[in-house]
Parts: C-alpha cells; structure tokens; sequence
C-alpha cells in the first residue's frame, strides 16, 4: 500500500463544515499543475463528481486516471489528493458519517445502496473499489442534485433537516440505482434489491438475536441448503457474506447505542455479542476508524459545542 506524500491534511467534518446545518456539505474546486494538490485524509464520506477537464488521484492503492464524467466514493480514513491536471474540476458532497448511524442506518441495508458506498468505494485496507463513469445525462442530473443540496444546506429549522435528509436520500438513491443500471455493465443485479425470503429470514434473525453466536452450518441447515450454496445466495444479494453483514450489523449496533444511551462500553460489547472488550474495540476501529470511546467521546464533544 502507497505511503500518503506530505504534507498530508487530516480534515474532520466538525472543524471543516462547523457552520454548516445539514449532514453534509457541496464544495467545488479546480485543479491545475503536475504537483500534488489537496492530499488529505478525512473522517467524513466523500462523493465525488468531476465536471470537466482531467487529472490523476493518488490513493493508497495506486494512482488511477480521472476525467470529465468520473464518480467515485471514498470512505472515511481514506487519503487521496491530484496530480498531473488539467482543467480538473471537482465537485464533492462531503457526507458526515455518522448520519449513516442515525437518519440512514437503514439504507445500508439496501444492496445497491450499500454497493455504493460500501462495497465499491475506496475503503481503508481494502482496494477492491470502482471508479463510475457517468453519461452526460446523468452528469447533467447530477449537478443539479448537488446545487439543490447546496441551497438547503443551511436551513437551520426541523423543516430544513427534513428537506436535507429526504434530499440526501433521493440523490445517493438516484446515483446508486443508476451505478446499478446494465447500461453500466455493474455487477450487481438490480433485482437483488428484493431480497429472496431466505435472506430476509436471515436478516431478521440477526436483528432480533444480534448478541448470538451463529454458525454457517447453523444458518444454512435451518434453511434446508447446503452451506456453500447458501453463502453464494447470501453474497448475491447482499454483497458479502453473512458472518461479514452480522459484524457489520454489530459495529453499527454498537455506534448507535454509544451515541444514544448510557450504557457502558463493556456492557455494549456484551449486547452485540463481542463479549471480549478487546476484542470489540479492535472491531469497531475496523469499521468507523476510532475506539469506541473515543466515538461517543466525538459525539459528546460535538453535542457541547
């Protein structure tokens, strides 16, 4: 994995967008020259939509051509910056992340939702990303989108809140479902959407037992299916596999009771079934890049402000 060049940023959504109202924040840019520009890390999503010219992003898994119509993902703890651009212009929907734990929990559960900002984004030890290449429609549209985002973006009123997430939901649908379009050639089939009845039997399980220690062999015998065969259905529809989507289900279980409750981090672990406290730290910064304390200690910090 590339080593970031320095200096390198570490921008974080409270001190950068501290006088913005809304989960997120639209900027725009240009970037020109053949030096490194803008090299940061960041604790927020970042959308990006280039509108015109074209360059090279570097990021920790190598450097990769950008140009007019690229759209592309990068989640929290990710650095990237420009080199070699001409023209760049970049537009970027800067997402605080923990709205995806709150208002938005439930779209990670949508497979094409969470393809986009999961599975296929530049992630934190893991380089299995794609870059979208979007048509001219669809960048016309696109646009739009974030200007409309922009202007309520300071709404300081429930109302405004209302409008910002319905708008947030509709734009991250929109770019998700068309990612997902055969015109793209994705990977991911749009019918898989509607999860079969075996996978919603499963995602139901895990909700109301979170804290139980499943087996594969468990899952997939209840079910009457071989195991190899209910993991392929299981990743078909859901990206990855079960044991995967219930760590995952665990960390975000854990984010909310940390932001939402005061129960202790020790007793946390034990509810989501990490039962070793070491052990759940080690997961948790696998997912959100921060202990468990130091999440709700955000949290807390950013409530007092």
């Amino acid at each position: 994995m590339m080593q970031p060049p320095k200096p390198l940023q570490h921008l974080t959504y409270n001190k950068i967008f501290v006088h913005k109202q809304a989960p997120y924040a639209i900027y725009r840019h240009q970037v020109d020259g053949e030096h490194c520009n803008n090299v940061h890390d960041h604790d927020f999503f970042e959308l990006v939509l280039i509108l015109g010219g074209n360059g090279i992003q570097i990021t920790p898994y190598g450097n990769m051509p950008i140009e007019s119509g690229s759209l592309f993902v990068l989640q929290p703890g990710i650095w990237h910056g420009y080199i070699d651009c001409v023209g760049l212009l970049v537009s970027v929907c800067a997402i605080d992340a923990r709205v995806f734990d709150v208002e938005l929990a439930w779209l990670r559960d949508n497979p094409l939702f969470s393809d986009l900002m999961w599975t296929s984004a530049f992630k934190p030890n893991d380089s299995d990303y794609r870059i979208h290449r979007l048509r001219q429609s669809e960048m016309v549209r696109c646009n739009k989108a974030f200007f409309t985002l922009q202007e309520i973006e300071s709404k300081a009123t429930l109302q405004g809140r209302v409008q910002q997430i319905g708008s947030l939901t509709t734009f991250l649908a929109d770019i998700a479902e068309s990612m997902a379009s055969p015109d793209h050639g994705s990977t991911l089939n749009p019918a898989a959407a509607i999860a079969s009845p075996i996978i919603e039997k499963t995602l139901l399980l895990f909700s109301q037992n979170i804290a139980k220690n499943w087996s594969i062999r468990e899952l997939s015998y209840g079910f009457g299916l071989t195991t190899p065969y209910y993991i392929r259905l299981f990743k078909r529809q859901m990206g990855e596999s079960p044991l995967s989507y219930l760590s995952n289900m665990r960390a975000r279980r854990a984010a909310q009771l940390l932001l939402h409750s005061e129960t202790s981090i020790n007793q946390i672990a034990l509810d989501i079934g990490w039962n070793d406290p070491g052990y759940f730290s080690r997961r948790f910064r696998h997912y959100f890049g921060v202990s468990p304390r130091e999440y709700r200690q955000k949290h807390l910090d950013f409530s007092h402000t």
